[in-house]
C-alpha cells in the first residue's frame, strides 16, 4: 500500500530462528546501555512472541552512530539509531528525529539510566564494604591501643613491686649480716669465758687452803661471766 503497511496471518505466519543468543553475546561486548534489544523493551502476550520476534528478532537498538557503525561492521548486526538511522548488511539509510515520548527511544533511555543505577549501586556497595572495612581495621586498632596500655600498666606495676622487693631484700641482708657478726662476738666472749674458767679451775686446785681464796676466785670467774652476759643482751 501506500503507507508500506504489511499484514500478515497470524494462523500462517512461521516461527523465524531466533537471535536472542547471539545478540546477547554482543550486547555484553559494549557498555551498558548502548546496546538493547527491541524485545526487551516491548510487553506483549506470549503467544505472540513470534510475531514479534520475526517484526523486531533481527534488529538491535544503538545508542549513537558510533556504536551503531561498530554493530556492523565488527558484529555484522543489523541495527537502528534512535534518530531512526538502520544499519544493515551493506546499508545504512538516514533516519529523523521523533518526540522524545517515542516509545522505543524512552524506554530504551529508562533502560540505559537503570544500567547505570546498577552501576551507582554496585559502586555504592563496594564503598560501603571498604568502608565496614576500614571501621574493622580502626576498631581493632583501638583495640591494639587499649591492650597495649593494660599490658603497659602492668609492667609498671610489676618494676614497682620488684623494686620494692629488691629493698626489703637489701635490709634483711644487712640484718642477717648484724646478726651474723654478733653471733661471731658471742662466740669469742664464749671461748674467753670458758678459757678463763679453765684456768680458775688450774688456780684452784694449786692453792693449799682453799677456804676464802677459792671463794674469792670462783666470785670473780662469775662476775666475769655476768658481765660478759649484759654485754650479749644489751
Amino acid at each position: 500500500s501506500r503507507d508500506n503497511v504489511r499484514i500478515w496471518a497470524l494462523d500462517r505466519l512461521q516461527p523465524v530462528p531466533s537471535n536472542a543468543t547471539k545478540h546477547r553475546e554482543i550486547i555484553g561486548k559494549f557498555a551498558p546501555g548502548d546496546v538493547v534489544r527491541p524485545l526487551d523493551l516491548l510487553q506483549f502476550p506470549p503467544d505472540l512472541q513470534h510475531v514479534f520476534e520475526r517484526i523486531f528478532g533481527g534488529w538491535l537498538i544503538a545508542a549513537n552512530d558510533k556504536v551503531a557503525d561498530e554493530l556492523i561492521r565488527k558484529h555484522d548486526a543489523n541495527n537502528v539509531t534512535l534518530d531512526g538511522t538502520r544499519s544493515s548488511r551493506g546499508s545504512i539509510s538516514g533516519g529523523f528525529r521523533q518526540n522524545v515520548s517515542n516509545q522505543f527511544e524512552s524506554r530504551f533511555r529508562h533502560q540505559k539510566l537503570q544500567a547505570r543505577c546498577v552501576e551507582f549501586e554496585a559502586e555504592l556497595a563496594e564503598t560501603d564494604r571498604r568502608l565496614g572495612e576500614l571501621q574493622k581495621d580502626d576498631a581493632a586498632r583501638q583495640r591494639s591501643e587499649t591492650e597495649r596500655h593494660r599490658l603497659s600498666t602492668k609492667i609498671a606495676q610489676a618494676q614497682r613491686a620488684l623494686s620494692e622487693l629488691e629493698g626489703r631484700l637489701a635490709k634483711e641482708r644487712t640484718r642477717v649480716k648484724l646478726y651474723t657478726d654478733q653471733i661471731a662476738d658471742y662466740e669469742k666472749e664464749k671461748q674467753a669465758i670458758e678459757q678463763r674458767r679453765a684456768e680458775c679451775t688450774a688456780e684452784e686446785a694449786t692453792i693449799d687452803a682453799p677456804g676464802e681464796s677459792r671463794d674469792r676466785l670462783l666470785a670473780r670467774a662469775r662476775s666475769e661471766e655476768q658481765s660478759a652476759q649484759k654485754k650479749r643482751t644489751s
